[in-house]
């Protein structure tokens, strides 16, 4: 590892990266029996990472995958790095990139603000893609449990198979009866995670920040509307935001710019009732959360007549991601709205992280070891995500003191300065310097 790292001396680039079978396993490495709980982003990538670092890999997964869900994802520069780095086939997964970031007005329909992203791919060694959450879906469990020959171990997914409890000794149990014990277990179970109390303690419990009402539509029919046009007037390439107040707008293409989603961002009493209950999903609920726009946007949701909704959820950062043999990754360990597009980007980078981390392991006892470092990577740094992306207007002059530990007392002031610490960080290298630590720390012991 050393070796790799000299390399990366000798490149000089922020946006080094090894080969991947630097990261493969060395004659007489330890490989782990690992349990993945969860099979969405973050467990499939973590199951894709630590096969590549010679691990055998169980992934439990309690649905059946029968229908097709979820909406449009956003992957910035950060995450498209790691992703083309383990091999994802962007065309496979029906990919397209935005050229930029356009901000409207909710009353005045002409343009407010405008990004350009498209210097992002020489500025950050990667654009800023979209996909539909289904489609990269896909593409990930083709590379977790069918990879190219000899790329690294495929994975065993088991599906239907739901887990009761995991014990700090590596032992799951399902709901069924069955337990099983592993080196290691990785809760990517998501922001109910069943198993975040095993590792801080105690329980805690994510405030509902805002709703989304979300949905998709075929881009052609949203093209057809004469007042759409304008927005899309250089091809199906920008990410539109139009903010209101406490709500927004936003909607941008997937599937290759053949569908375009879109999501009306709320604080969540709109969608409530005097009494707290949720409202059911029906035009006037839709009309209520969308009455401030202007009615250029009315075409939207004329064109959609069902709608899903989300809860979009915040919790306070955590002092550990890890305790025995159990870690959090993904919404599990660090939920945060949307509004930076970082959700899943951070749970991208959690798998590479642990990839890079359990990597020329010469035995299990060394498990622990490992996820310390895990932590030292993590913790501050996905809580400064959470930080930024928890704000709906972010201003550095209200950042609680106790929060300015997450960025080394470097808080970010401006929008570029917010885009570089997201988009600058290379969680590989940054796990490769920590792995050396160790391993020297290990020698000189």
């Amino acid at each position: 590892m050393a070796m790799t790292l000299q390399n990366k001396d000798a490149d000089g680039g922020r946006f080094w990266l090894p080969r991947r079978q630097d990261l493969a396993p060395k004659k007489g490495a330890k490989s782990l029996n690992v349990g993945i709980i969860g099979a969405g982003i973050a467990g499939l990538t973590a199951a894709i990472a630590m096969g590549q670092s010679g691990h055998d890999v169980e992934i439990f997964e309690r649905s059946e995958f029968k229908s097709e869900i979820g909406a449009a994802i956003s992957c910035p520069p950060n995450s498209f790095r790691i992703l083309k780095f383990y091999g994802i086939d962007v065309a496979s997964a029906r990919g397209g990139e935005y050229n930029s970031a356009v901000y409207y007005d909710s009353k005045e329909p002409g343009t407010k603000d405008y990004v350009d992203f498209s210097g992002y791919r020489s500025k950050y060694q990667a654009p800023w893609a979209f996909f539909h959450r289904v489609d990269l879906h896909n593409e990930l469990r083709r590379l977790a449990v069918q990879p190219p020959d000899g790329d690294r171990k495929p994975a065993k997914l088991r599906l239907s198979s739901s887990v009761k409890d995991v014990q700090l000794d590596g032992t799951i149990v399902f709901h069924d009866g069955r337990t099983i014990k592993k080196d290691l277990v990785i809760a990517a179970d998501g922001i109910r995670s069943a198993f975040l109390s095993q590792v801080i303690g105690h329980d805690v419990y994510p405030e509902h920040y805002m709703s989304m009402i979300r949905f998709l539509i075929p881009s052609h029919e949203f093209l057809s509307l004469p007042e759409a046009r304008c927005h899309f007037e250089s091809g199906m390439t920008s990410l539109n935001i139009v903010k209101g107040g406490d709500k927004s707008i936003v909607f941008y293409p997937c599937r290759e710019g053949t569908l375009l989603n879109v999501g009306v961002l709320t604080p969540p009493e709109v969608c409530k009732s005097a009494d707290g209950d949720d409202l059911p999903l029906t035009q006037d609920l839709i009309d209520s959360a969308t009455k401030d726009f202007h009615g250029v946007y009315d075409g939207l949701y004329r064109l959609k007549d069902t709608f899903g909704q989300w809860k979009l959820f915040r919790r306070a950062p955590l002092n550990t991601l890890a305790k025995g043999k159990i870690v959090l990754i993904g919404d599990a360990a660090h939920p945060m709205p949307a509004l930076r597009a970082q959700g899943a980007a951070a749970a991208i980078e959690d798998a590479a992280g642990l990839g890079v981390l359990f990597s020329d392991l010469e035995s299990a006892n060394e498990v622990p070891g490992r996820l310390e470092a895990f932590n030292k990577l993590r913790v501050r740094r996905v809580g400064g995500t959470q930080v930024l992306s928890s704000l709906h207007e972010w201003d550095p002059l209200k950042l609680p003191q106790e929060h300015t530990k997450y960025f080394d007392g470097k808080v970010p002031y401006t929008h570029q300065e917010i885009d570089e610490w997201f988009y600058d960080y290379n969680i590989i290298t940054k796990a490769l310097e920590i792995l050396q630590e160790c391993q020297m720390s290990k020698e000189l012991n």
